[in-house]
């Protein structure tokens, strides 16, 4: 063998091997690019439900308070005479409760 036939040789082994690992490097690239979305895809998933679960907790909250909003201005309007004798003991802790965060128990 030539010389000239050793360095041809030669120079295909190396082409085959950086282009071998240049194909490693693709592949593991293209793999880490994959984990990535799906860890992105698993995050955002995460934050949708916890979006969700903010929305229900304020649309309770909204709702409790327009509930005491309402029972503040019919007391403002007509006095404590303006509920049946009973309706006090529900609705107070209610009002409190919504105010305060704390749950009332009756």
């Amino acid at each position: 063998m030539t010389k000239s036939d050793q360095f041809k040789r030669a120079s295909a082994e190396l082409v085959v091997i950086v282009v071998g690992v240049l194909v490693a490097l693709w592949i593991d690239a293209g793999w880490n690019w994959l984990q990535d979305r799906q860890a992105e895809q698993t995050l955002l998933n995460d934050l949708r439900a916890d979006f969700q679960a903010n929305l229900e907790m304020a649309k309770d909250v909204a709702t409790r308070r327009a509930q005491a909003s309402e029972f503040g201005t019919r007391l403002l309007q007509g006095g404590i005479d303006a509920f049946p004798n009973d309706s006090l003991a529900i609705v107070a802790p209610t009002v409190i409760s919504t105010w305060t965060g704390i749950p009332m128990v009756s």
